[in-house]
């Protein structure tokens, strides 16, 4: 998959071609090498985050058939940040660098940074753990 789109809860206004407009759908693309560092720095965070719970994971996975355990979803990812000692402002800091350094676009047009301050929290953390399980959890 090299992108997919996500849906806001709470639409937000921007200008795109020189005019007002309000929209609702993000379209992410996949990283590429130029969102390397920003990249990096989330799968160290979220390896950081997770550590604790591994050994918890492997005696749980004997437990388990092969085939039931899944990649983890959104949600699933947004709870091991929020559960975890891991800085939630920083996380959040460095995936809004990765999504204004051209991975987003609303409506087709380039995320705006001015964008990012009406966007409800609850659509940002959705986003983030959408965007973790689709590309950099477990690559």
């Amino acid at each position: 998959m090299t992108e997919f789109t996500f849906e806001l809860t709470n639409p937000v206004d921007y200008q795109g071609g020189g005019q007002n407009l309000t929209g609702k759908t993000l379209t992410l693309r996949a990283p590429s090498y130029k969102n390397r560092r920003h990249c990096q720095k989330l799968k160290q965070l979220f390896f950081k985050a997770i550590k604790p719970m591994m050994e918890d994971a492997k005696n749980a996975a004997k437990d388990k058939q092969k085939g039931e355990q899944g990649n983890p979803t959104g949600e699933d990812i947004l709870n091991i940040f929020l559960i975890s000692d891991v800085d939630m402002e920083e996380v959040m800091d460095v995936f809004e660098r990765l999504l204004l350094d051209g991975i987003c676009q609303i409506d087709n047009f380039p995320i705006p940074k001015k964008m990012f301050d009406q966007m409800s929290l609850d659509d940002m953390e959705k986003l983030f753990g959408e965007y973790m399980s689709h590309f950099l959890s477990m690559s």
